[in-house]
């Protein structure tokens, strides 16, 4: 199923506010309201099991790509083996259970997303704080990218990707590698009028500029839809087994 950016959005007299799920945000901005400015919406942070960070346009413009300010006796950074970040480490986001929660029989899940205290729990996200508190997500633990021994996180190409004026949308994912474990390799759909000459290599040359050459996808695949839910969520795994057989 082709995936289309979803949001809801509720007009009162000159407020206008949008909850975007799990979409690429410009995008599904642009879908709902062609005149709403980016910087014209509040921005909230959480999962299901607790609740996360609020940030409004104006905090947004002093601090952009933030999804809001932090209480550390609420939400904290750690690191992989175990102590707080300082701000701008990047780590794993822990935050303080507000009641007890627990996966419907699933105890192992339960076990593993419970720090030892049994108060802090993690859903996986990934990301750092800044000197002023301000909470940056960066990806997620599930679906890093191991290669060569480094830690790469696939939501940082998906941000590079959709930015290429020539890409509707895009995710990145790892494909295996004899030489070096993994690498990361990504998938896009070409914006309506498009060409797809030259493309991957104006794909791959943007992303190198934007993010850096060990993000770079090392290859890149043209296709006409990405495994998402309506809401918006990437099924990742998906495309890991559809170009499987295009590991290296």
């Amino acid at each position: 199923m082709e995936y289309e950016p979803t949001a809801d959005l509720a007009v009162r007299g000159r407020e206008i506010s949008a909850v975007v799920r799990s979409a690429p945000e410009r995008r599904a901005i642009a879908s709902v309201h062609g005149d709403l400015t980016f910087a014209e919406l509040d921005r909230m942070y959480a999962a299901t099991e607790g609740p996360g960070t609020w940030i409004q346009p104006q905090e947004w413009l002093d601090h952009p790509g933030s999804v809001g300010r932090t209480d550390p006796t609420r939400l904290q950074i750690r690191l992989d083996a175990g102590e707080v970040a300082e701000p701008l480490q990047d780590g794993t986001v822990w935050s303080r259970a507000t009641t007890p929660f627990h996966y419907h029989d699933d105890p192992d899940k339960t076990a593993a997303t419970f720090d030892a205290s049994g108060e802090w729990y993690t859903v996986g996200d990934r990301g750092h704080v800044d000197e002023d508190g301000y909470l940056y997500l960066t990806g997620r633990t599930a679906e890093c990218v191991v290669s060569g021994g480094v830690n790469l996180y696939p939501a940082r190409v998906d941000e590079a990707l959709i930015s290429h004026p020539d890409v509707r949308d895009g995710a990145a994912f790892a494909l295996g590698d004899a030489e070096l474990g993994e690498v990361m390799a990504a998938a896009v759909i070409p914006a309506a009028g498009a060409s797809s000459d030259g493309l991957i290599e104006s794909i791959i040359a943007h992303c190198r500029e934007t993010i850096g050459s060990q993000l770079t996808p090392r290859q890149v695949f043209i296709v006409d839809d990405l495994p998402r839910t309506e809401a918006g969520k990437l099924y990742r795994h998906r495309l890991v087994e559809q170009f499987s057989d295009h590991d290296q």
